[in-house]
């Protein structure tokens, strides 16, 4: 049977590149939120913005997930695709927080 859409694509991979540290941000903040509710994590003694910034490269990260399984599967023009809203995400992240970390 033969697949309505090949999943080695580069647009495929844009949006998978683009979605994947969305949502884990998302996810990875209400799961902070949560534990500090419960007191097991606390932003005491911390610098202002390093909770989002820690969160935010961790869930950038999160795009080696899915490029790894494309690199398994040989779908290098998936794996092309998610590096252009990687690195646009990174450069973001570094323009964001540019006066904490420089």
């Amino acid at each position: 049977m033969k697949q309505f859409i090949h999943p080695d694509r580069v647009w495929i991979g844009i949006a998978v590149g683009l979605a994947i540290p969305f949502v884990g941000l998302a996810l990875l903040i209400s799961l902070y939120e949560w534990l500090e509710s419960l007191g097991i994590v606390s932003d005491a003694g911390l610098s202002n913005q390093f909770r989002l910034r820690t969160l935010s490269i961790i869930a950038l990260a999160a795009n080696l997930i899915p490029f790894t399984m494309y690199n398994k599967r040989f779908y290098v023009h998936s794996m092309r695709g998610m590096i252009f809203p990687t690195i646009f995400y990174l450069l973001l992240w570094i323009w964001y927080f540019n006066k904490e970390l420089f």
